[in-house]
């Protein structure tokens, strides 16, 4: 079961002290504080019911049980009444659980009593002993210590109606207490009715008073006055009715009052199945009131760590509060906290000292290279077709054979720089799960996350720089296709055949010829001995012939030889553009690969140093930490009047025991339950006594107390 403790109003004095022995039960999910806040018109317990219905379905709870701690008086409320405290909570908070079936299984009211009391247990001090008297009796029966009754009763008007009763009947006038005599009959009826009107004009007063809206402090309402007067009238004329009451001789109107105000105006009123537990404390000796939250803070230990406790305290009972501890075992908790706090303390600035230089391996150079492909294979047999006069008529097939093979050439290459961009891709994935490797260099860690840093941006400019881009050498070598199929188709063309070669040539040979041949006299020439004066024209012509035709030849072949030559050189650049673009991405991979590692190289570094940076945070809080609960622990010991001694044996249990990663109340080291070598034993026990019954149970870790005892309270009395 979860034990809530509710803190009704500011933390007393002091409570810091005690604030460690809690860590233990709300560590293990057994304990939990809320503090209600201020709020208009019960705003504060609204927003306290919330945040309780939030922590137990946080928590998983079901079964809970209320302990709401409180200062006597209770200054949070307009009220000091412990009367009223009890009522608005049971209707203005304890009641949302209870609509929402999710009612505590018992709920204590703690109260830390610092205030000074007679030897009759009243406060002996003005502001607090009317609120005590009301609380107690409903009325004021010491209107000496009250400045303002208001409209509430006083003794003097209790005493007003046992003076308008008169003398004290004698019963034996009566006769038979069935059948009284009409006479004594009379004379009761007469004293009933003095009383009766006396009361009326007495609770006429009362309601003047309330139509003043004059009254400072505690008032009667109208519906409280009402009910009153119905209820003493009622039972006032009850006593007229045989058989007559025993009592009746020692009758006072006064005891039907008392009563009826003890019943409607007291804490009798309003405590239904709650239980008050009163613990005495004392606000000028520092002993005393810190003896009293030690008391606290190990009874709610109590009732969280074994939860029947409160269900054994009898609902509807106010109680006194005495903590019975054994000998020496308190002085030996603390001086084991303090003696954990103290080791602690220099474990901590050890570390510290240690960790001042911050190091790390240096990790091995990146290899720059871990992938490389073979440059891409050329086509040497394919060459662009010569073209000749013989082979015009075949020359585009062969020309358009040509130029389909670089189509297939740039193609095929194009498909090997992609499969081999990704077998490097794999191959890269592959090196990318290889451990990194640390040398045995250690250098300052600022400095290599500053390297490693000024690293990647640079391979991230040279990235950038050196993207590879899209492959467009095929679609250049199309574009080129298209154009120079449409040229060379048309100078092709253009040249002569063989045949159309040899008609030009003997024709221009005759008509060169014929001239000569007709002015010359053939019956009159001698061939036989003058055969070379007639060659040597004829021959001059024909070499001019031919060297005419070569000219037009060569004239006429040039484009295509042009756009051949064009061709072959587009196909080299494109080869050439391809083997780049290739390299590229060979480097593009190896860079990625390079800035890959490196970002991992100062990930790591980083993350260590993060970590290293975090640690350090922490044992530099839990360090300030230690401090703060040092000098609490020391104050707690010193209010005590206790001297431990320090151990040096809680050296070594920091170390097993700290836990620098978790919060103050998590860590072991900051509760004093916590912090004991010697083991719990099952001999110990822990006596409970509640009024006269008595039982005991396993003591756990709270060996240190040895009886919670519950005696009936003499300040508060039902």
């Amino acid at each position: 079961m979860h034990t809530i403790v509710i803190q009704l109003q500011d933390v007393p004095q002091d409570w810091h002290l005690i604030e460690p022995f809690f860590y233990k039960v709300q560590s293990a999910g057994q304990l939990s504080i809320f503090q209600v806040e201020e709020g208009k018109n019960g705003s504060g317990f609204d927003k306290l019911y919330h945040e309780i219905t939030h922590h137990m379905s946080q928590m998983r709870v079901s079964k809970w049980q209320a302990v709401v701690l409180t200062t006597v008086p209770c200054p949070r409320l307009n009220t000091k009444r412990l009367t009223c405290l009890l009522k608005e909570m049971r209707e203005k908070f304890f009641r949302q659980f209870i609509e929402h079936e999710l009612p505590p299984r018992a709920v204590a009211f703690l109260m830390l009593d610092p205030i000074k009391r007679t030897s009759n247990f009243a406060p002996d001090d003005g502001d607090s002993n009317p609120y005590w008297q009301l609380d107690n009796e409903g009325y004021y029966f010491d209107e000496m210590t009250v400045r303002h009754p208001a409209n509430m009763f006083v003794q003097r008007e209790l005493e007003e109606l046992d003076a308008t009763w008169g003398n004290q009947l004698n019963l034996t006038e009566a006769g038979r207490i069935d059948r009284p005599d009409p006479a004594f009959i009379s004379v009761l009826v007469e004293k009933i009715n003095r009383v009766s009107g006396r009361f009326i004009e007495i609770i006429r007063d009362k309601k003047e008073l309330l139509k003043q809206d004059t009254i400072i402090g505690e008032q009667l309402t109208l519906p409280q006055l009402e009910s009153l007067e119905a209820s003493f009238l009622q039972l006032l004329q009850r006593k007229k009715i045989p058989p007559l009451a025993e009592d009746l001789a020692d009758f006072a109107p006064s005891a039907i009052l008392k009563e009826l105000l003890k019943e409607k105006l007291s804490i009798q009123s309003s405590i239904g199945d709650y239980r008050i537990i009163r613990q005495t404390s004392a606000i000028y000796s520092v002993e005393k009131r810190t003896t009293a939250l030690v008391n606290i803070a190990l009874f709610l230990n109590a009732v969280a760590f074994k939860d029947h406790i409160l269900s054994q305290i009898s609902p509807g009972g106010i109680f006194e509060l005495e903590v019975v501890l054994r000998s020496g075992k308190l002085e030996e908790m603390l001086s084991g906290y303090d003696s954990s706090l103290h080791a602690a303390r220099t474990k901590i600035e050890s570390k510290l000292l240690d960790r001042q230089g911050m190091t790390h391996n240096r990790f091995e150079e990146v290899q720059v290279q871990p992938y490389s492909t073979e440059p891409l294979k050329e086509n040497e047999g394919l060459l662009a077709p010569v073209f000749k006069i013989r082979n015009q008529a075949t020359y585009m097939l062969e020309w358009e054979k040509y130029m389909d093979g670089v189509s297939a050439e740039l193609e095929k290459r194009e498909r090997d720089m992609i499969s081999g961009a990704r077998a490097g891709a794999k191959k890269i994935q592959q090196l990318k799960r290889r451990k990194s490797v640390l040398e045995d260099e250690k250098v300052e860690i600022t400095e290599y996350l500053e390297e490693l840093k000024d690293k990647v941006d640079t391979l991230y400019a040279e990235l950038d720089e050196n993207e590879p881009g899209q492959s467009i050498e095929t679609k250049e070598w199309e574009k080129h296709e298209r154009v120079a199929n449409f040229y060379m188709e048309i100078h092709s063309k253009a040249c002569p055949t063989k045949k159309q070669v040899a008609i030009a040539m003997g024709v221009s040979g005759l008509m060169l010829l014929a001239p000569q041949l007709f002015s010359l006299e053939w019956s009159t020439i001698d061939f036989r001995n003058n055969w070379l004066s007639y060659s040597i024209v004829p021959a001059g012509m024909l070499f001019g012939v031919l060297a005419i035709g070569f000219l037009v030849k060569a004239y006429m072949l040039k484009p295509v030889e042009r756009l051949s030559k064009n061709s072959e050189d587009k196909r080299k650049n494109l080869l050439q553009s391809q083997q780049e673009s290739h390299r590229k991405y060979n480097n593009y991979l190896n860079k990625m690969y390079e800035l890959y590692r490196t970002r991992q190289y100062y990930e790591t570094v980083k993350a260590h140093y993060d970590q290293i940076k975090q640690e350090n945070h922490q044992l530099r809080y839990h360090q300030s930490r230690v401090d703060e609960f040092l000098d609490t622990c020391g104050r707690l010991i010193n209010n005590l009047g206790l001297s431990p001694k320090l151990n040096k044996e809680y050296h070594d249990f920091f170390e097993t025991k700290f836990k620098p990663e978790v919060d103050v109340s998590e860590s072991p080291i900051y509760s004093p339950f916590d912090c004991q070598i010697e083991k719990e034993t099952e001999l110990e026990k822990l006596s409970i006594s509640v009024g006269k019954q008595k039982s005991s149970v396993h003591a756990g870790y709270l060996h240190v107390i040895q009886e919670l005892r519950l005696v009936k309270d003499q300040v508060y009395k039902l």
